[in-house]
């Protein structure tokens, strides 16, 4: 059970004055010597049960890390709960023992460093320099014990904050206590000084650590006269407590005449475990080879749901709130494709959203539309119906192979003359999942002044980083919810072209963006702010994590092709290679002698396994060029995402050998 000491009149006070902020989810007060927990309340305390004093691991920095979950939400609890220090204590629950251990275990590893930033670094601890990290050293060690009695007097910590977007612990460090706080971090101020707090300018101190998902960066508040080799010795050796890999060596360091201010961001290689985790959906019997959604998304629309849900643009408390999440979730939307909030737009899906960019386009008399029929429709019927509606004339782009059929630049330049005004094609086909050379075509293109290309990217999204900027795309559009997010949908059109769409909105409405000029109506709030989740997930090396999920997706992709291309039943629609660089882990493929949907059900007969057959949108190329005799019943396709497993698509395979050889 938690202890039941009686708490000091300040220490009571303190703590009160702790949860004055609204959002406090929990408390509780651990023993400054042992880290066992006396006091819990609110949601990490449980009703019942029983439980031992937390006692501090002792595990080496290199143990210990591995206490630290992928993401500092996966301590989150729902929204809205408060707690004081006058609440009754309840029993701790394991989760506030396992929060309590590795916040002792913070706190221990904090003042260590303080102590060693607290004085002047001797000559030869400039090694710290070259990148050497000893740490705390011996000496440092020795004196610390010396220091108790000047500790007590004046702790050289005086608050530890981490933060995620979501939730925030504040650690008030007393001589005897550690004072924690739970806050829903969405009704955080911000600042350094947390509940109140200020760090005292007095001496070194550490006053702030903030995590999210991939990134780790600290700050320290140095009194003048420190050596920022020392610092940097000691940092480095101290917080790979907290994280699996070394420090980046890309470090800013800013310098003032009064303090200086180093920050450490750990680029932190993408863990496709740890990455599996983060989707809830995947612990379910289901095997997922279509979709799932990230864990920080769901608690995102939650929480915004639960405590925001107003309309935008008032000045009230909540709806400033409310705005600047949605907001946010623009400029995250924006960057995730390296443009800028006013040349992307929301919306319901992609398909909506092309419709809309279709009928605000400006078209002239004679003009021509060409369009690939490797298109999901959502990128055809839009430029057909405006087409048939103004009197243009569409031209479709075919292809020559109806088994590996492929948006051929050859193919285009035939199509192209002066009259073009637009050309649609998908950068991946959603049936195919072989990869198109956006680059070469935009350069054909435009190679025609007044010819725009409209990409769709739904099906390479979730496997590719993209940038439009170097694409050179005028339009792209994509859905979030392939993106492991919810469903919303994004269209980019390059600001270059601006000045060619008409806006759709009131007459009275600004046009300076493309939200203005398309939306009718402000894109769905909770969803649009959600946004934000998805892009955090990759961390701070962008380029690593896509790197890390196509190498893994590439593995996949090469065993299920494998077993695919070695069965003389078996028909690969697409690449038949796994290579990357060629192609993404959408793979279509019939059985002959066997209709589509019956493979389909028979696998899932026989096992978890959840994919699906027909011709899934892309109708034009299933009947057209691919020529199957049922185009509803279409193809078999599996899609296979970065949180698969090896072992899941060799399950996939057995399955698959079972059902082929026996229809």
């Amino acid at each position: 059970m938690a202890q039941t000491t009686a708490l000091p009149q300040h220490v009571t006070a303190l703590l009160s004055h702790l949860t004055s902020r609204p959002g406090v989810q929990s408390t509780f007060i651990l023993s400054r010597k042992d880290g066992s927990i006396i006091q819990c309340t609110g949601l990490l305390s449980s009703p019942s049960g029983t439980s031992t004093p937390n006692t501090a691991p002792t595990n080496s920095p290199s143990d210990t890390s591995n206490q630290l979950p992928p993401t500092p939400d996966s301590t989150a609890y729902a929204a809205g709960a408060t707690a004081s220090s006058t609440a009754p204590t309840s029993t701790p629950s394991s989760q506030a023992q396992t929060l309590a251990a590795q916040v002792f275990a913070f706190v221990s590893s904090a003042s260590e460093l303080s102590m060693s930033l607290s004085r002047p670094a001797a000559a030869g601890d400039a090694q710290g320099s070259n990148g050497e990290a000893n740490g705390v050293s011996a000496g440092s060690r020795e004196d610390a014990e010396g220091e108790a009695s000047e500790k007590e007097d004046d702790d050289e910590v005086k608050l530890l904050r981490l933060r995620t977007k979501k939730h925030e612990i504040v650690v008030v460090p007393d001589r005897k206590y550690l004072l924690c706080v739970v806050h829903d971090a969405t009704h955080s101020a911000g600042g350094s000084g947390g509940a109140g707090i200020r760090s005292s300018s007095a001496s070194s101190s550490l006053y702030c650590v903030y995590i999210s998902d991939r990134v780790l960066s600290v700050h320290v508040h140095i009194w003048r006269g420190m050596e920022p080799s020392a610092i940097g010795s000691s940092i480095s050796s101290t917080l790979p407590l907290f994280v699996s890999t070394e420090p980046s060596t890309s470090v800013s360091t800013s310098f003032s005449l009064v303090y200086i201010l180093r920050v450490y961001t750990y680029k932190m290689s993408f863990d496709l475990a740890a990455a599996r985790s983060r989707f809830p959906a995947l612990n379910q019997e289901q095997v997922f080879l279509d979709n799932a959604v990230l864990d920080t998304v769901i608690q995102s629309i939650t929480d915004y749901l639960s405590g925001c849900n107003v309309q935008l643009g008032a000045t009230y408390k909540t709806s400033k709130a409310s705005t600047a999440a949605y907001d946010e979730g623009y400029a995250a939307a924006a960057r995730f494709i390296n443009a800028k909030s006013e040349e992307i737009c929301l919306g319901a899906s992609t398909t909506q959203l092309l419709h809309n960019l279709s009928t605000a386009v400006k078209f002239q008399p004679g003009d021509e539309v060409i369009v690939s029929k490797l298109n999901h429709e959502a990128n055809s019927a839009p430029w057909v119906r405006i087409a048939e509606r103004l009197g243009l004339q569409v031209k479709f782009w075919s292809a020559r192979d109806p088994v590996n059929a492929v948006c051929d630049p050859d193919d285009l330049k035939p199509l192209l003359s002066e009259k073009t005004r637009l050309v649609a094609c998908p950068h991946t086909s959603n049936l195919l999942g072989s990869i198109v050379d956006i680059k070469a075509i935009a350069q054909l293109v435009h190679q025609f002044p007044r010819a725009l290309l409209c990409v769709d990217g739904v099906a390479l999204a979730p496997h590719r980083q993209v940038d439009v900027k170097d694409l050179d795309v005028d339009f792209y559009a994509f859905s979030w919810y392939k993106v492991y997010g919810p469903h919303i949908a994004q269209l980019y059109a390059s600001a270059r072209v601006h000045d060619q769409i008409d806006s759709l909105g009131h007459f009275f409405k600004a046009t300076d963006t493309l939200d203005l000029k398309l939306n009718l109506a402000s894109a769905n709030y909770e969803l649009t702010q959600s946004i934000p989740r998805v892009v955090e997930y990759f961390g701070s090396d962008v380029a690593g994590a896509w790197e890390a999920i196509a190498a893994h997706e590439e593995k996949l992709q090469g065993i299920l092709l494998d077993f695919l291309n070695s069965h003389e039943r078996i028909t690969v629609y697409g690449e038949t290679s796994a290579s990357r660089e060629l192609r993404v882990p959408v793979i279509s493929f019939t059985v002959r002698g066997a209709k589509s949907q019956g493979v389909v059900e028979q696998v899932e007969k026989r096992s978890p396994f959840g994919f699906r057959s027909g011709h899934m949108y892309s109708l034009r190329l299933v009947k057209d060029i691919m020529g199957l005799e049922d185009p509803d019943d279409g193809v078999v396709r599996i899609s296979m995402l970065h949180y698969n497993t090896e072992e899941e698509i060799l399950r996939l395979v057995q399955v698959l050998k079972e059902v082929v050889d026996s229809v």
